[in-house]
């Protein structure tokens, strides 16, 4: 059988030489298209997502609503 070899693309790689004649390759970084969850439109996002949901559960405004009524949340010694 015939040997056939695949041929590197040359086109996303960029090459150097050094000052002692070595070659240094560098593959590009790709530009990626950003993908959208369907029906969004980047234009008009809409509103942000709520800071407090990065905050543990207790400090919360929301919750220390919730727990001074069901008498949860006590603050102080």
């Amino acid at each position: 059988m015939p040997e056939r070899r695949k041929q590197k693309k040359n086109s996303d790689v960029v090459m150097e030489q050094t000052d002692g004649g070595a070659e240094i390759i560098i593959p590009k970084k790709r530009n990626r298209k950003i993908k959208y969850p369907k029906g969004f439109d980047p234009k008009n996002p809409g509103p942000e997502p709520d800071a407090e949901r990065w905050l543990p559960k207790w400090q919360r405004s929301k919750y220390k609503k919730i727990a001074k009524r069901l008498g949860k949340y006590i603050k102080g010694a």
